[in-house]
């Protein structure tokens, strides 16, 4: 039985090496190829119902990679769209975002909304075929605004208000409530300050969109870059920032690990 059971070993030992040898062989070719494609973290999901109704986004606005644009829709120039945000044009005349505005975080615009300069959509935000906002206005996280709305140059709508269809809100007026009403006028301090709120996202929203252009290979050597930084002792020795591939004696560059391809001979 136990010569047998040698006997069969021996037999079926030759295949075994010599899958193992194959596998071996595969998985050192598969180590050294170079990553396929280095895809920028590209942005927002645009899709068109149609050619007529493709959206139009400048090349120098911001839209975040989780966010929707669709149907008719003008982002212009400096302009933001944020993290889950939707835009959905719709009707003759679409979406028109304006320059230097902002639609934050997880909002949604749907139907047809004339949005002027410097404004800003708060987090949350959701926009029913509103008719007009006028530059400088600011709309405060999770307001709900119904169609036919008008709203004036650099007012402002306290967060989780609820303005009803067809209201008309004056220039400089702060609304606030369930449906919401006129509160009072907003102070000199207060306008001030919106302006200043817009400036800030526009300079974070130029931030967002270098590191959403950033490829792949880009981030990873950045993140090194920043444990190097944060971890590696001044004394100790630095790691190699060369861009070239020359190597040691054909096996890798000073500093860095496993970044050539390292043969055995077989």
């Amino acid at each position: 039985m136990e010569t047998a059971f040698v006997k069969a070993m021996a037999a079926v030992s030759p295949f075994v090496r010599a899958t193992a040898s194959a596998l071996t062989s595969a998985g050192r070719s598969l180590a050294v190829l170079p990553i396929p494609s280095v895809e920028p973290l590209k942005s927002s999901v645009q899709v068109s119902l149609s050619e007529k109704e493709k959206p139009n986004v400048s090349k120098n606005s911001f839209v975040a990679p989780t966010a929707t644009v669709e149907g008719l829709v003008r982002v212009n120039d400096a302009a933001s769209v944020w993290y889950g945000a939707t835009i959905s044009g719709k009707g003759r005349f679409g979406i028109s975002i304006g320059e230097g505005s902002v639609i934050g975080d997880n909002a949604s615009i749907v139907g047809e909304t004339s949005i002027g300069e410097d404004t800003l959509i708060g987090p949350n935000a959701t926009l029913l075929e509103v008719t007009v906002i006028s530059p400088g206005a600011v709309l405060e996280p999770g307001v709900l605004i119904h169609k036919g709305v008008s709203i004036g140059s650099e007012a402002r709508i306290a967060a989780g208000s609820i303005v009803a269809p067809d209201s008309i809100i004056g220039a400089c007026e702060y609304w606030a409530g369930s449906p919401a009403t006129f509160e009072r006028a907003l102070t000199e301090a207060e306008l001030a300050a919106a302006k200043a709120e817009i400036i800030e996202i526009r300079e974070l929203a130029s931030s967002h969109a270098l590191e959403c252009s950033k490829d792949y290979l880009t981030i990873m050597n950045d993140l090194e870059e920043d444990e190097d930084r944060r971890f590696r002792d001044p004394d100790y020795f630095q790691r190699d920032l060369h861009t070239d591939t020359d190597s040691v004696r054909g096996i890798a560059v000073p500093g860095r690990i496993m970044n050539s391809p390292i043969r055995t001979n077989n």
